[in-house]
């Protein structure tokens, strides 16, 4: 998800529909504002009016501007969607499964499903290929790795610097301050990057489980989401079915309550 704070619209890569969700949280309304609600089996670069062009499995996105960034994980790529024009395109990725570094056009991905952004470029948790990937948003507009092996079977449990390091189908990225979170999200474990130099390090997390506590002490069983706001980190914690909030000034890790909801399927409706 995206938030536009000053419009007060939340923008929802809407995965298994294949498509871009608006939400006006003012009015209460909901809007499909890309893809058909088809899966598209195009994998060649391409792009046209946002309503009538396919997608593939997107799973994140991020609001630059009047831009809409999406990971598609479906056909491999980073897709764009200018919210002005309502043209869908590809933005960078030739669509096949791999990890290749260079220009937009030349540039290849792996079930990319987590994306975030300084402003200056896009990051991207690269799942298949356990990577960390930065896509330049100015010029020069590259492709890099910058910690993973980019090897889709270069998966592992390993802090340290730039190729050395070692995840397992990351799949949340989230930036602030310039540091990048990561939900590393096979190892249970939250890490965080330097994007400058690639240097990856273990900050929350230990082995699968469900635990709070403070930095290493505590356990998550595939986080796979993550959101930043002031000093508070919160991390969906998939298979603890738990939203869990770390302070970053003590890195101690609790488990929110969420008094009065419950699943859909065992409410009692109100009479």
């Amino acid at each position: 998800m995206a938030f536009d704070e000053e419009n007060q619209l939340l923008y929802i890569a809407d995965t298994e529909n294949h498509t871009l969700r608006r939400v006006d949280l003012k009015h209460q309304l909901v809007e499909t504002i890309a893809g058909t609600g088809k899966q598209s089996r195009n994998i060649r670069p391409h792009g046209g009016v946002a309503k009538e062009t396919a997608l593939n499995s997107p799973w994140d996105l991020v609001k630059v501007g009047n831009i809409i960034y999406i990971a598609i994980a479906g056909s491999h790529q980073i897709w764009e969607m200018n919210l002005q024009t309502n043209i869908v395109k590809t933005y960078a990725g030739i669509g096949a499964e791999a990890c290749i570094d260079g220009t937009l056009t030349e540039s290849a991905f792996a079930q990319p499903s987590g994306i975030t952004t300084d402003g200056q470029e896009l990051y991207i948790a690269d799942s298949e290929v356990s990577t960390i990937r930065g896509v330049g948003l100015i010029e020069p507009q590259k492709v890099r790795t910058i910690c993973g092996s980019g090897d889709l079977f270069g998966f592992g449990d390993v802090d340290g610097q730039g190729f050395d390091v070692r995840l397992q189908h990351c799949l949340g990225v989230e930036y602030a301050e310039n540091y990048l979170w990561v939900a590393d999200t096979y190892n249970h474990k939250i890490k965080l990057v330097t994007p400058s130099t690639g240097n990856c390090q273990t900050v929350l997390g230990n082995t699968a489980g469900f635990q709070d506590g403070q930095g290493k002490d505590s356990r998550f069983l595939e986080p796979s989401g993550l959101s930043v706001l002031g000093s508070r980190l919160y991390v969906a914690d998939t298979n603890n079915h738990a939203i869990r909030c770390v302070d970053l000034n003590t890195f101690e890790v609790t488990t929110m309550q969420f008094m009065g909801l419950c699943a859909p399927d065992v409410c009692v409706p109100s009479h």
